[in-house]
């Protein structure tokens, strides 16, 4: 999300996806791959289920006051459908399925339904667990 944050600092300084109020505990790659070494180098974790999230349960809006006030930026958030969000997925030149041609050098090396039903898990309350595994 900090890279899609800076994408839209870029740009017109509006965040627009599809996650409206849902919550998320966000966190980073690279904690999340610190999380996995872990797990597998201890003896511990070896049948274990492990939730890896961030420290706090928030917004979208919550996560960018937060990435505006660390960096002077002033993005706003605004809601919109999934069809608009495809929409901007389209225009950027990001294939649909995993299937289709990434553009090279892309800012969303991603496909378009992965981000969209992303979004679509965050609004609904699939992403909310918040847990202290990591």
């Amino acid at each position: 999300m900090i890279t899609n944050y800076f994408t839209y600092v870029k740009g017109d300084g509006i965040l627009k996806n599809n996650q409206g109020d849902g919550l998320m505990a966000y966190i980073s790659r690279q904690d999340c791959g610190k999380a996995a070494a872990y797990a597998l180098a201890s003896n511990d974790y070896h049948s274990a289920i492990l939730n890896i999230n961030g420290a706090e349960a928030m917004t979208i809006s919550k996560f960018i006051e937060i990435g505006n006030k660390a960096t002077g930026n002033n993005v706003s958030y605004q809601e919109i459908a999934d069809k608009q969000n495809y929409a901007i997925f389209d225009a950027m030149g990001v294939p649909r399925t995993t299937d289709g041609k990434f553009k090279k050098d892309s800012e969303a090396p991603f496909s378009n339904d992965v981000m969209v039903t992303f979004g679509q898990a965050i609004r609904e309350g699939k992403m909310s667990l918040k847990t202290d595994d990591f």
